[in-house]
């Protein structure tokens, strides 16, 4: 199993819901987030994927829910660690 296929798929935060996606950033590297199924525009949580970067960065408040790493796996993991803060319940 890849290691995105463990991440949530969908889910319903302080009454939004949001979606996982993949898309590539203006600087053409691949971003790994969560996007506001109603405004795609609006993203919870993303990670730009630049492989050749020194500087990981984990997306906190302080830098806009933005984070840098340098694979898709390590997206994930950054991800799933981000989203298991918000406590959010499975549904049914």
């Amino acid at each position: 199993m890849n290691k995105i296929e463990t991440l949530k798929k969908t889910f319903s935060y302080n009454g939004c819901n949001y979606s996982l996606a993949l898309w590539v950033t203006a600087w053409d590297y691949l971003c790994l987030g969560y996007k506001d199924v109603t405004d795609l525009t609006y993203k919870l949580v993303s990670v730009v994927i630049e492989p050749d970067t020194n500087n990981i960065i984990e997306p906190v408040r302080e830098n806009g829910f933005i984070g840098q790493t340098n694979t898709l796996d390590d997206a994930c993991e950054m991800l799933k660690k981000y989203i298991d803060t918000l406590n959010i319940e499975d549904e049914e």
